[in-house]
């Protein structure tokens, strides 16, 4: 027997099957991180005309964070039910705590919306790139055409 063979039949099954688990969840969140990287790295043309979405000053108008993009896309994902922070942090390989606190965070600066007791979701207008106290494209109470 080779000490190869032998390493192997000592290695202890449950806990490569353990990491195993482990690993797949970290490649689940550099997924989303993945998925997510374009829309954060590709920005406006230089050559386009400023917005007012574009120029507006706002408290907290610095990019996010790969957390904050992850939790915003696997909330996403869940539909209009949107996604508790247990949740969150159980598919996104995060602590509980730390879920729950950006999550938290993300509410209190319009990047998510509450969907429930203990439970958020994307806001109405889910582009995060606007400020949270911004004028919607139309004027209230009036439908906007197509």
């Amino acid at each position: 027997m080779s000490s190869y063979e032998a390493w192997l039949a000592a290695m202890p099954r449950d806990g490569v099957r353990q990491r195993i688990a482990q690993l797949e969840q970290e490649i689940a969140v550099l997924r989303v991180l993945e998925r997510s990287a374009p829309a954060v790295a590709t920005g406006p043309a230089r050559d386009q005309a400023p917005t007012p979405a574009r120029t507006a000053k706002r408290k907290g108008s610095r990019a996010m964070s790969p957390a904050r993009l992850a939790i915003r896309d696997y909330v996403g994902q869940q539909g209009p039910d949107g996604a508790a922070p247990s949740e969150a942090a159980a598919a996104l390989a995060l602590s509980p705590n730390a879920a729950q606190t950006a999550m938290w965070r993300m509410e209190k600066v319009g990047q998510l919306a509450k969907a429930g007791p203990r439970r958020y979701k994307l806001p109405p207008e889910s582009s995060t790139e606007e400020p949270a106290d911004a004028a919607p494209s139309g004027s209230e109470g009036e439908a906007m055409e197509p």
